[in-house]
């Protein structure tokens, strides 16, 4: 039914707009695009990546996201309505920091393959959030972005509710990354590039209200003049000293 609504209403009003920035992701003249794909999006990001294979036909396109955990066998069967040749080069499904690094090199090495590759993360395989190395954005001009003192960051994943509509709950496993882990990317960030706005992208960035506590508590004892924002639930817990 949603994608039959974005069809018919929806898609005559976002066309342009998605076709300016096919513009701009073809002057950038990338060797791979990819896409993180929910059932609400899909069609969309269809769209797009036809109109970025009629204008880049040698860019390799990856699909990823929650959509991949319901419908990962629709992937190799998609054509293009433009050339009719297959849309996806490669499809993730599970966490992609591994599966991509895999893809990379392949793409690097020069592999090609006739029909669309599916990889899939181990079923019971979740990525450690602590300890992972900071952001290397040592060769973005950050000036470039319309807030150049923001930065994306995660606080955890997955959710510790179990809402039967949501992909999320089936798509993850809830872990939380230790505050001081978050404060030690943010702080390098902060004195490195003066970020000093971060957006969560978590789904539930107070899923653990001792580690959300501490993080505050060390961003206020280290003197970080910084904004975050994040996604939550309403928490009885959360009162107006907390």
């Amino acid at each position: 039914i949603w994608q039959d609504e974005y069809n018919t209403k929806l898609h005559y009003i976002f066309k342009e707009f998605f076709l300016e920035y096919v513009e701009k992701i073809k002057k950038q003249a990338p060797d791979v695009i990819a896409f993180s794909a929910y059932y609400c999006n899909i069609q969309p990001i269809v769209f797009i990546a036809e109109e970025l294979r009629l204008r880049l036909p040698n860019v390799k396109l990856m699909i990823g996201g929650p959509y991949m955990q319901t419908s990962s066998d629709k992937v190799p069967k998609v054509v293009s309505k433009l050339d009719g040749k297959r849309l996806w080069d490669y499809g993730v499904i599970g966490e992609g920091e591994i599966l991509y690094l895999q893809i990379l090199s392949q793409i690097e090495s020069g592999m090609e393959f006739d029909q669309t590759e599916i990889y899939s993360q181990p079923e019971k395989q979740r990525i450690n959030l602590n300890n992972m190395p900071i952001p290397d954005y040592s060769d973005f001009d950050f000036d470039d972005y319309r807030f150049p003192n923001g930065i994306l960051s995660e606080f955890s994943r997955g959710c510790v509710a179990k809402c039967t509509f949501c992909d999320e709950t089936h798509f993850w496993l809830y872990r939380q990354r230790e505050s001081v882990d978050a404060i030690t990317e943010i702080e390098t960030l902060y004195n490195t590039k003066g970020t000093d706005v971060i957006w969560f992208i978590d789904s539930l960035v107070n899923g653990n209200l001792k580690e959300l506590r501490g993080f505050c508590k060390g961003i206020e004892a280290k003197g970080l003049d910084i904004h975050w924002t994040g996604y939550a639930r309403c928490d009885g817990r959360m009162d107006i000293e907390y």
